[in-house]
């Protein structure tokens, strides 16, 4: 046949949806499609597997189509599989032998994709298969990094199950939980803390999670302070989270970090109080009354809702 290629502009006028459910069996000009592209680079199996259209992802497969063919953003069909969160045509794509080192343009493996999109049962998938669950893209983010930016616990799990690094740091030194926290994913900075992540992990800046949320967020600021976030650490700017708070000007924020500090300084209650049951001396228990005051006083501001 003279139509041993096709170029993308004919493709896209046989074809104007883009949709794989229009390269029928039956067609007589099915064979010339094969390896044909779209403006995009992709082929009629990147179609078929992005759209999940298994049948029609065998019948390629079974004609000799690569299973590992790229796009003009390097990615595989199975990278187009995953995102679109087809388990089937992923398992299938694996069993025919698609790799998982490939990476896109911007260094994403199918497991990056699947994490970033939350695609849970494709990750699973991924990972029986073997997937390496520390790779990197270009900015540095690991699957874990890209999960609690997007605040999915469950993949989190998945993750760590796996032996992710839990502090593992980006180009920016950041780890998946400064990540959560920069996307106030209050539910995925709690599991994270809960699963032993570092609460004072600095960036490549010096700042540490509680830098990052002093700019509003309370009840994340909150929830780093019951966690063992300090706040006196300073950035490479010398500036506390404090100090970016009152930047801001964000007065509460401030005072929740002020009462923070002094119920971290205050006298040590249970000592005195010990004192005081032990002797009955009038002088502990004058002293332990004031604390007590000094101390309520903080709370109050501390948890002031």
């Amino acid at each position: 046949m003279q139509h041993n290629s096709l170029s993308s502009k004919s493709f896209q006028e046989m074809h104007p949806t883009r949709n794989p459910l229009v390269l029928a069996k039956t067609s007589l000009k099915i064979r010339i499609c094969f390896t044909c592209r779209d403006s995009q680079g992709w082929t009629p199996l990147h179609h078929a597997a992005f759209y999940g259209h298994l049948p029609l992802v065998k019948f390629l497969l079974h004609r000799g189509t690569d299973v590992n063919s790229r796009d003009f953003s390097n990615c595989t069909p199975l990278h187009r599989a995953t995102w679109s969160g087809k388990t089937l045509v992923v398992e299938y794509l694996l069993q025919s032998g698609a790799s998982q080192s490939i990476k896109s343009c911007s260094g994403q493996t199918p497991l990056h994709l699947a994490a970033a999109h939350g695609n849970l049962e494709v990750a699973q998938t991924l990972l029986e298969f073997k997937a390496e669950v520390n790779c990197k893209d270009l900015n540095k983010w690991t699957p874990l990094h890209w999960a609690a930016f997007n605040n999915n616990q469950d993949l989190i799990d998945l993750l760590l199950n796996k032996c992710a690094a839990l502090n593992e740091r980006n180009s920016n030194g950041m780890s998946p939980l400064h990540l959560a926290v920069c996307a106030e994913n209050e539910n995925a900075t709690e599991h994270l803390l809960g699963k032993g992540a570092d609460v004072n992990a600095r960036c490549e800046n010096g700042q540490t999670a509680l830098h990052l949320w002093a700019r509003g967020h309370v009840e994340l600021i909150k929830l780093l302070l019951d966690n063992g976030a300090d706040p006196s650490l300073e950035s490479q700017w010398k500036e506390t989270p404090a100090d970016l708070a009152a930047q801001q000007k964000h007065r509460h924020v401030t005072q929740v970090l002020e009462a923070h500090t002094k119920m971290q300084s205050r006298p040590n209650l249970q000592y005195m109080l010990s004192m005081t049951l032990k002797y009955h001396h009038c002088l502990f228990l004058s002293s332990f009354k004031l604390a007590l005051c000094y101390f309520q006083d903080s709370y109050s501001i501390l948890y002031k809702k």
